[in-house]
């Protein structure tokens, strides 16, 4: 073969390469833009927006679901243009719809490796420390290894991070309850030792249902659980749905941090 076939074989494939890069590059900007992502086959869908009671993030207040969260899904679905209703159920619920059911977006969900097949991960919201609480006069161990926490009477909430990391460590001596609400009043009450709940988060919510908070101390942090609360969807749901809600997100983001003075 002489040099200018060569050449000229060499310049085809170098045309042939670049064309490709701009095609992929045409469908990378495409699929970037909300609007090109069309929602012809599910104009008529309707986004179900679960929750728990979780304060100051998402919460009832005069009949009406508010928090910083909720602010961030209203924005996420104005700007992806897609009708949603929101709703506060128990956590186990919300939980369980989400696996079972299409068109389900959950708020507030904590990103650990037993749930990252289950769902479809739109993004970061928080991140946040896992302990147990007890009494200020309850001794506990903070170094203790995980198993040893079966020697105290705890009380954790159904299908939360923590219920899932106990169950891979197989470990289930536990009560489980339905809400923190349940698990601060009997702690409170003397009928556990000790009950799970998030960093900062649940003394917040222990004030805002005036219990006595006071008595509550943080006495034991899950060292393997540091993640990011996230916001995800059922896996059931159209990918045409999931993407526009992820670029929405995505554009949010940005806008927040270009918008957040740098000093």
């Amino acid at each position: 073969m002489n040099k200018f076939i060569v050449k000229k074989v060499i310049n085809s494939s170098l045309a042939v390469i670049l064309s490709i890069l701009v095609v992929i590059n045409s469908a990378c900007a495409q699929t970037n833009n909300i609007e090109s992502i069309s929602l012809e086959n599910n104009k008529d869908i309707t986004i179900q927006v679960l929750m728990e009671d979780l304060y100051p993030l998402h919460y009832l207040k005069n009949g009406k679901i508010v928090g910083s969260s909720v602010d961030l899904i209203k924005k996420i679905f104005t700007k992806a243009k897609i009708n949603y209703t929101v709703e506060l159920q128990p956590w186990a619920r919300v939980y369980n719809t989400a696996l079972q059911k299409p068109n389900v977006l959950l708020i507030s969900i904590a990103r650990i490796k037993q749930r990252e097949a289950l769902f479809t991960w739109i993004g970061p919201v928080i991140k946040f420390n896992y302990f147990l609480y007890g009494l200020a006069n309850t001794k506990v161990d903070a170094e203790m290894k995980i198993e040893n926490i079966q020697k105290y009477h705890v009380a954790i909430i159904r299908k939360t991070a923590i219920h899932q990391y106990l169950k891979s460590k197989n470990i289930n001596n536990y009560q489980l309850v339905g809400s923190s609400k349940q698990a601060i009043k009997m702690l409170l009450a003397h009928r556990v030792d000790l009950v799970s709940g998030i960093e900062n988060i649940f003394t917040e919510n222990c004030y805002r249902l005036k219990l006595a908070c006071e008595k509550i101390k943080p006495l034991y942090r899950f060292k393997d659980i540091f993640t990011d609360i996230h916001i995800a969807m059922s896996k059931a749901t159209d990918a045409a749905i999931v993407n526009r809600i992820k670029l929405a997100y995505k554009e949010i983001i940005e806008e927040d941090k270009a918008n957040t003075p740098t000093h």
